[in-house]
């Protein structure tokens, strides 16, 4: 049986890092899902496209601007730290945040309007290293009584992070990026080494880099350098849009655990080769929409949390216990 292997001794810091392994992973997967090319530019690029007229490609999730710039760059950066919008891969249960307007409020945008409203100042880093467990789980509404998936220990990632930028002398964001020159690849490789990113496709810190990006831009007429070099940020979402369109087609195996909603293990073969399949589907689809593969991504995303809602994704997004996306 064909098998790949990730070099756990190299860090990959950059996005050809991510591109190159994700070839490799292909090739050494096609008992397990191939790219259907024709199916790419015949069903879902027409639909991207068509999508992408529909919609203001370049809205993101940004929060208000009712919050001090600093303020909104810590919290983008920490949100991406965790990332915590997943389905609970044992329960079954979806992340819910129920706002001041007693709104109950799924997955992202969830966690973002939890940390928005927790009254914590995300642009102190010293504030957050702060960050009590006990806080944490208030903040998000974490029931002791029925446990998700490493809520808690989300938290302690962000605490450990902010103690990590304090103790190297950053004392908010901005510093942070001043200090990188405001230079993408710089922050991203940092990112991928210090601890708190730990993915090999590097979903989080990638989705960091662009949200910084975009908050620099709208908020303070500033960006970062070279974040046309981001890749897709491979997670469950986009790998579910692309097999429901035909773009990735599955082995039987695989679609019979997915459509029956069994756990796939993180690091498994499976896993890597769907998130191999995304990266190298969205190179495609940068190149034939002549646009980034980080925008590629965000319209994905958009259209994938769209067709979800109204259920019309009907193969299940993969249920992985993780904590890299």
């Amino acid at each position: 049986m064909p098998c790949v292997s990730i070099e756990k001794e190299t860090i990959i810091t950059t996005p050809e890092g991510v591109r190159e392994m994700s070839h490799r992973i292909l090739k050494a997967s096609t008992d397990i899902l191939t790219i259907n090319y024709e199916s790419l530019e015949g069903e879902l690029l027409p639909k991207l496209q068509e999508f992408q007229r529909e919609n203001n490609s370049n809205s993101n999730s940004s929060t208000n601007g009712d919050m001090s710039f600093e303020n909104e760059l810590g919290l983008r950066l920490f949100l991406d730290v965790v990332n915590f919008c997943y389905q609970d891969p044992y329960s079954g249960r979806e992340y819910i945040y129920t706002d001041k307007t007693g709104q109950p409020i799924r997955r992202t945008y969830g966690l973002t309007t939890a940390m928005k409203e927790s009254g914590i100042n995300w642009g102190d880093i010293s504030e957050v290293s702060k960050l009590a467990p006990e806080n944490w789980a208030k903040t998000i509404q974490l029931d002791k009584n029925d446990g998700f998936y490493l809520g808690e220990e989300r938290g302690k990632r962000i605490k450990g992070f902010a103690t990590q930028l304090l103790d190297r002398g950053f004392y908010n964001v901005s510093e942070y990026i001043y200090f990188y020159q405001h230079d993408s690849a710089k922050i991203l490789s940092d990112f991928a080494q210090n601890g708190f990113f730990n993915d090999d496709f590097l979903k989080r810190a990638q989705l960091a880099v662009r949200d910084l990006d975009t908050t620099l831009k709208k908020r303070f007429n500033e960006q970062l350098f070279g974040t046309e070099k981001l890749t897709v940020m491979a997670d469950y979402r986009l790998p579910q849009l692309m097999y429901n369109f035909g773009t990735i087609i599955l082995s039987n195996s695989l679609r019979e655990k997915l459509e029956n909603k069994k756990i796939i293990m993180s690091g498994s073969r499976e896993e890597l080769a769907l998130r191999a399949a995304t990266i190298t589907v969205g190179e495609e689809l940068s190149k034939l929409m002549n646009i980034t593969e980080a925008d590629v991504d965000l319209l994905l995303w958009m259209l994938a949390v769209k067709m979800g809602k109204s259920n019309e994704l009907f193969i299940p997004h993969m249920l992985v216990p993780t904590d890299k996306y």
